[in-house]
């Protein structure tokens, strides 16, 4: 049993060294990467995380942090068009060192508000 635990640990730090994760990524970051097939991974998990917690939130009557319309599905690709939208058009600080995390919630905030 010791020798299983040891051989896990020891792959669990053999593919943390040698793999490239980021947990939060900065604008000048998304403005970068946003065209990168594997970021389309990141923007997977972020928007399985939002909604997730969308849902969670209303499942305990509890305010929701946007309002998605029930016939749409977020992806990849409609995110990056609302982000994109919201960064150029809003007069919000361009910080580019800003979380895009932060630029997508207030984006799909924008976008799709609880009335």
């Amino acid at each position: 049993m010791k020798t299983v635990k040891l051989g896990i640990i020891t792959l669990i730090l053999v593919f943390s060294s040698v793999t490239n994760v980021q947990s939060e990524y900065s604008m000048a970051d998304y403005r970068k990467l946003k065209d990168d097939k594997q970021f389309d991974l990141y923007l997977g998990g972020y928007l399985t995380g939002i909604t997730t917690a969308n849902t969670s939130l209303a499942v305990r009557k509890q305010p929701v942090l946007f309002c998605q319309p029930p016939k749409l599905t977020l992806n990849g690709s409609n995110i990056k068009q609302i982000v994109n939208g919201y960064w150029e058009q809003k007069s919000i600080a361009r910080d580019d060192s800003t979380s895009f995390g932060l630029v997508a919630l207030e984006a799909l905030q924008d976008a799709f508000p609880c009335r």
